[in-house]
């Protein structure tokens, strides 16, 4: 039987801090290859069987991408609540020697204890290879984070710019369907624009140093003037109205597109118009969209969503999003980020310790250095990624599932 190349590879780190001597151990990650799926959890400290309910997120990820989203994850949130009710009636264990009132005391802590237990933070992507491109579905709740990385290292996005369904309902509705003006075009995740090409950048070199396209790619981008909005639904995993739309996009208004998101007819006499896929990546003359400054991690809250209890409340994101093919993708927990000022800080450790972290000796050194790094700053945490890289050519090899692999004790 051939053997079935995959485009994408990913290394997986999970490193739990040593805390008071015991390791904590509460983040799974995972990279299922054959789904291109990859999977961070980030179980809540506080919270009984946090592991459990990380492990269980991380190995079941790829049915999210099956399916509706928001269907499949309240799924796997009422399993969560399963799991959770069935440790509170197991009961409870006090030590036999402590007289009655400290017992009644430690089983009434115990039990407010697993009226919340279960509970972890979630960020998964699926890719899927299109022509000359990549889409991603993603899904993600709580502080642990996921970046997209051009290979030179500039951030094209990352989920701490998205907003949760919640702040979705509350901020402003302009681009909501039907409240849109008549002289307006809508453009969001999931949709096209049909749309008149002008030229590319390296012509307009006014327009592109407002947009803040570098000079020497100029020529990789074209000016396109929006006409009007369509979508091909069969083309959608995450239906229309799961994602806030980012762009109203007004008579005279311009668009600056990446040429891999555009796609022509094979009618010569067309040639001039084009259909445009949406991206975040895409800039507006108007100012509607601009590019993705680095993500600072300096201002940190001190609550986060979390699984199962705050999905009915909305606390979840799912978007959809295309990149170029060479593209790498990192799903980071709070632990790994937090040991850096911002995301360029991040993509530079990844790049000088790629080779370090393919081998054992080099990658728990490099951990036992985070570690450190951490606990100088806001104190240890656990530290898990995944790094999806693509695959320089199809002989490269499978996508094998590494769920746990490079799992490292530096504590």
């Amino acid at each position: 039987m051939p053997t079935i190349l995959q485009p994408y590879s990913a290394l997986t780190i999970l490193s739990p801090a040593c805390l008071g001597g015991e390791e904590k151990d509460q983040d799974r990650a995972g990279w299922h290859g054959h789904d291109l799926v990859a999977a961070l959890a980030d179980g809540v400290t506080s919270s009984p069987h946090a592991s459990i309910a990380a492990d269980l997120l991380v190995k079941a990820s790829p049915i999210l991408f099956k399916g509706d989203a928001k269907e499949r994850l309240g799924a796997l949130c009422d399993l969560l609540h399963v799991l959770r009710g069935q440790a509170q009636n197991d009961g409870i264990d006090t030590p036999s020697a402590a007289n009655p009132a400290l017992r009644k005391i430690l089983e009434e802590v115990a039990r407010e204890k697993l009226a919340v237990s279960h509970q972890t933070t979630l960020v998964a992507i699926c890719l899927r290879p299109a022509k000359g491109a990549v889409v991603v579905d993603g899904i993600f709740c709580g502080d642990s984070a996921f970046f997209a990385f051009a290979p030179e290292g500039n951030l094209l996005t990352s989920s701490m710019g998205l907003p949760t369904n919640t702040a979705q309902q509350e901020g402003p509705q302009a681009w909501l369907p039907g409240i849109a003006k008549p002289d307006v075009v809508e453009f969001g995740p999931g949709d096209e624009l049909m749309a008149r090409v002008i030229g590319d950048a390296s012509q307009h070199p006014d327009l592109a140093r407002e947009t803040g396209i570098p000079k020497g790619s100029a020529g990789n981008w074209l000016v396109c003037l929006p006409l009007d909005r369509c979508r091909d639904e069969a083309d959608l995993s995450i239906k229309p109205g799961k994602s806030p739309r980012h762009a109203v996009l007004r008579p005279g208004d311009l668009l600056l597109v990446p040429r891999y998101l555009v796609s022509f007819s094979d009618d010569p006499g067309t040639r001039r118009y084009c259909r445009v896929q949406y991206s975040r990546n895409i800039r507006t003359a108007a100012g509607t969209s601009c590019p993705v400054s680095d993500a600072s991690f300096a201002l940190k809250g001190a609550a986060t969503a979390v699984l199962p209890d705050h999905f009915p409340e909305g606390r979840w994101t799912a978007f959809h999003e295309r990149f170029e093919r060479d593209v790498h993708f990192v799903l980071a927990s709070d632990g790994f980020y937090g040991c850096f000022r911002h995301s360029r800080e991040l993509w530079t450790w990844l790049e000088d310790h790629q080779e370090v972290l393919q081998e054992e000796s080099g990658r728990l050194k490099a951990m036992q250095d985070l570690h450190k790094r951490l606990a100088d700053t806001s104190g240890d945490d656990d530290i898990s990624f995944v790094w999806v890289q693509p695959n320089p050519s199809p002989e490269c090899g499978p996508g094998s599932s590494t769920i746990g692999k490079g799992l490292v004790h530096a504590g």
